[in-house]
């Protein structure tokens, strides 16, 4: 019986060291984290990694794409492609076991990439998952099994063109509404609302282009607010009937892309950045209109890692994955003072917990970055996988002191939990 007894008891604490617990952090439900600026809740992660990197709790193989995952409770998403389908598949966050599949159709074939798989962050919301495909096909799936309840092929229904990449700009679920950056710029239909239970158009705005830039939702002074980043603009929608409360110019025409997703800084101001000699814009902003209050391009120019604050002091990724090197930055955005600059070990996306910036390099290297303005501090870094400079970064995420990483091939799930 004693002998039992300390099986189940070893049983036990090997369980427990594996499932995440719902006290010790937060879900990742969506693209940038539970707030979309890239900030985990209550998270406890360890201040140092050992020489050889933390744990890699288990990995499992996937197909191309480079949407991360998103995760609520014990179950993630990931959304792949193998073949002549799209897959998104319902993992147990506690060693990867398959929990449902569903698979669909597609002909998508990349302009400038050898990978054709899903760009956008499956997204959910109660017992809804959404998803939106490279060939801008908008579907609702249960969260619980999988099962289809509706899908819109936005590109047929507005006249979208695919981009580039195809379509890469993650949805933004708002009350009863999925609202989608699709591009049907010759329909007024840059934006299109749909109802999260029947699928149906609720309203659509702007006549833009898509970019790859996902939406926030933000509230400043009781007024809720979509910014959307588009083609060659960015815009604040009503979320509730998609009027339009201000826009401005941001993009260049040409080969260019927006892709950093916009941050509300803590001042009540909004930053915005992307690569291609287009620079960082810090605008000021009611319901009504909007101010510049400053443009650069000396400061922030990232091609698609979206920054984040800490202390009122941002940190961000200067440069771009295909041209040249690429630089860490941290700067004060209100005196546009650069506090310090540190060369990246290729280009990476991060994201920021516990105090702690994550950062994921194409190369496959994790860092781990203390958010201190006085100099660039490393507190850890391993090597994950072989990455290719070509390969764009997949954004991670982090649920309950466990870390979601992929790459073409792999998903890889790393214990950072404080021990």
């Amino acid at each position: 019986m004693r002998n039992l007894m300390r099986i189940q008891k070893a049983i036990a604490v090997l369980f427990f060291s594996i499932v995440p617990h719902m006290v010790e952090g937060g879900d990742w439900p969506q693209i940038l984290g539970p707030h979309r600026n890239g900030q985990g809740d209550n998270e406890h992660l360890a201040d140092s990694w050992p020489k050889e990197g933390p744990a890699v709790v288990w990995m499992k193989p996937v197909g191309q794409g480079y949407a991360g995952v998103a995760v609520v409770g014990k179950v993630g998403i990931v959304y792949h492609r193998e073949g002549d389908v799209d897959i998104a598949e319902a993992f147990a966050v506690a060693d990867g076991t398959p929990v449902w599949k569903k698979t669909f159709p597609t002909t998508f074939v990349a302009q400038v990439s050898e990978d054709s798989g899903p760009r956008c962050v499956p997204v959910i919301d109660g017992n809804h998952v959404f998803l939106y495909s490279s060939q801008g096909v908008l579907r609702s799936l249960s969260f619980k099994t999988g099962e289809l309840n509706w899908e819109r092929k936005t590109h047929e229904d507005y006249k979208a063109r695919e981009g580039y990449f195809g379509a890469g700009s993650t949805p933004i679920v708002v009350d009863d509404k999925v609202i989608v950056n699709v591009g049907g710029d010759r329909q007024g239909a840059g934006v299109v609302a749909f109802s999260i239970k029947t699928g149906k158009t609720i309203w659509k705005a702007l006549d833009e282009q898509p970019s790859y830039s996902a939406p926030i939702r933000i509230k400043k002074e009781g007024v809720d607010h979509l910014i959307f980043i588009t083609r060659l603009a960015a815009a604040s929608l009503d979320p509730e009937t998609g009027n339009v409360r201000f826009s401005f110019p941001f993009g260049q025409s040409g080969p260019t892309v927006n892709a950093a997703s916009p941050l509300m800084l803590s001042s009540g101001k909004l930053l915005l950045t992307a690569s291609y000699g287009i620079g960082a814009v810090l605008s000021d902003f009611d319901d009504q209109s909007v101010t510049e209050v400053w443009n650069t391009d000396n400061l922030l120019s990232s091609q698609y890692t979206t920054p984040i604050e800490y202390k009122g002091q941002v940190y961000g990724l200067d440069g771009r994955q295909d041209g040249g090197a690429s630089t860490i930055r941290c700067f004060d955005p209100q005196t546009q003072k650069i506090h310090w600059s540190q060369p990246a070990p290729g280009y990476l996306t991060m994201i920021m917990a516990d105090e702690k910036l994550i950062a994921v390099t194409a190369q496959g290297e994790v860092l781990m970055i203390s958010p201190n303005q006085q100099a660039f501090q490393l507190l850890g870094k391993f090597k994950l996988f072989a990455g290719k400079d070509r390969d764009p970064c997949s954004l991670p995420a982090l649920s309950n002191g466990f870390l979601f990483v992929r790459d073409s091939g792999q998903l890889y799930c790393v214990d950072l939990r404080k021990k």
